[in-house]
Order: C-alpha cells, then structure tokens, then sequence
C-alpha cells in the first residue's frame, strides 16, 4: 500500500515537474487536421490548418525506414531537424506557420503525418 502510494506521488510529481500535459488532436475550434506527405528525396510539402493566433502543436509521425528532414514554413533540406523513422514528436509551432517540408535522407515511398493540435 504504502508503495503503491509513493509510486503514485512521484508520477505525479513528475508529471507537474515537466508541465506534462495531453495531447488533443484538434484545434480550439474543434477542426482535427491530419495531412499525409509523401517522402523522398525530393522536398515535398503540405499544408497545415493552424488557429487564427498564437501557437498550436503539431504532432509529427514518421512511418518511413529512413531519416526524414522537416522544417516548418518552408523547403526541407538534409540539413534541417531530423525526425527517425517510426518515431512520434510533438512540436510547438507559431500561429503563422501554414505549410510544411519532408525530405528523406535516402529512398522514398512512405509517408510522413502531421496532425495539429494543443498539448503537451
């Protein structure tokens, strides 16, 4: 019992420490938007929905077996933020970001998802 208790308290210790919050795959308005880009070795680009003002979160899915560059308002190239494969990110981005690129680091076929939203 007494275990059990100290293992809740430092669970939720750990939770308030980190400002760990949900994430909700919506927007305040209620829109869930989820784009599909395409990956290769060539920029590829996607609209994002983002709010009206401030900042959203955009939860980042790469299902590719390679490296996938990202970045945010503009063209991916090898150089920007890599994203493994068959890992999850979730990232804060401002308000005025619309669109997104992908380029992969080698071989092509699979897809990157973006789905904006608040939390975390």
């Amino acid at each position: 019992m007494i275990r059990a208790f100290i293992a809740f308290a430092l669970s939720v210790a750990a939770s308030a420490a980190f400002g760990q919050n949900a994430f909700t795959p919506s927007l305040s308005d209620g829109t869930q938007v989820t784009i599909a880009v395409s990956a290769s070795t060539s920029n590829a680009n996607g609209t994002l929905t983002p709010p009206s003002s401030g900042v959203f979160q955009v939860r980042v899915y790469n299902t590719c077996s390679t490296i996938a560059f990202i970045k945010f308002g503009g063209t991916a190239a090898t150089t920007d933020m890599p994203v493994p494969p068959g890992v999850v990110e979730v990232l804060t981005v401002a308000a005025s970001v619309t669109s997104v690129g992908v380029i992969l680091a080698s071989g092509s076929g699979c897809t990157v998802y973006f789905t904006s939203g608040r939390g975390i």
